[in-house]
């Protein structure tokens, strides 16, 4: 089935643009899976929406917006910007020619944090802290 309403095909072109951006700047990596977490839509639309398959609703815009909408404004005034923190598919070295641990800041002015924390940085705040909480106990074992 391919698209034939005008709005629909504007919409789906709108999108398509808009995913490409944030996967070129590094903001997603793989567009399917992370949206799926952030829109809770199925990969199989998500990739139909992509493609251009099937019409895309209002329900998954206002979501997919409200999770990447300042990042698509960020690109949309400056073409050009990345933001280091979020690029983390580029091998650190390679963006910046110098040889940066994955996930540095090196810009400066201050980038605005998301409201709340992704279920990825749940998990690795997590992760840290049982790290913190093993080294304390292995520590308090030597004395």
């Amino acid at each position: 089935m391919a698209l034939t309403n005008p709005a629909d095909i504007q919409r789906h072109r709108q999108f398509k643009q808009d995913v490409d951006d944030l996967l070129k700047h590094g903001y997603i990596r793989h567009y399917t899976a992370e949206l799926k977490r952030e829109t809770g839509e199925n990969t199989g639309n998500i990739t139909k929406y992509y493609k251009g398959k099937i019409p895309i609703g209002n329900n998954f815009l206002e979501k997919f917006y409200s999770a990447y909408g300042r990042w698509l404004k960020k690109l949309r005034v400056d073409p050009d910007s990345t933001d280091p923190k979020l690029a983390v598919n580029i091998p650190p070295g390679l963006a910046t020619g110098m040889d940066l641990p994955p996930n540095t800041n090196t810009a400066s002015s201050q980038v605005e944090e998301p409201a709340y924390p992704s279920e990825f940085q749940k998990m690795v705040i997590e992760k840290l802290t049982d790290i913190q909480k093993t080294l304390a106990r292995m520590e308090k074992k030597k004395k």
